[in-house]
């Protein structure tokens, strides 16, 4: 792992912070794409990270069209890694279906691929069992989603 990939991952690991405190500052942006880009193969992994948190700071400023295009940008450059962090990437863009079912799918597929990786009671696992259950009781029209 070179330098210029752990800066890739630690830029967007900040990102996802900033997001996570409501901010939406990307200073450097470009430079860091640059970056990333020309990382090639060893990069996929700080590269796919780097959009999925881009896209998760839209998704929190209500920006639903870009962060789709950057979750489409973090699935693309994940593609076939094998990376149980990565995962979130598809449920994410799920997320942004209108479709509650293929939310659920998503969100079934991660969490059983996690709990085969590190077991069905590991808080990994767990967090996907609530927003399935969630759903599971709108579907029964026991509650309503907003």
């Amino acid at each position: 792992v070179s330098d210029d990939d752990l800066a890739i991952e630690a830029y967007a690991r900040w990102i996802f912070e900033l997001a996570r405190r409501g901010e939406s500052v990307f200073d450097g942006w470009r430079v860091m794409v640059e970056v990333a880009e020309r990382l090639g193969p060893s990069g996929r992994f700080a590269r796919a990270l780097m959009y999925n948190n881009r896209a998760v700071a839209f998704l929190v400023m209500g920006d639903h069209v870009n962060a789709r295009v950057f979750f489409q940008q973090a699935q693309d450059a994940a593609r076939d890694l094998d990376d149980l962090e990565l995962l979130v990437i598809h449920v994410n863009l799920a997320r942004l279906e209108p479709d509650p079912d293929a939310y659920a799918v998503a969100l079934r597929s991660v969490r059983d691929r996690l709990a085969q990786t590190l077991g069905q009671d590991h808080p990994d696992v767990l967090v996907h069992a609530v927003p399935l259950a969630l759903l599971e009781l709108f579907r029964l029209g026991l509650c309503g989603l907003s």
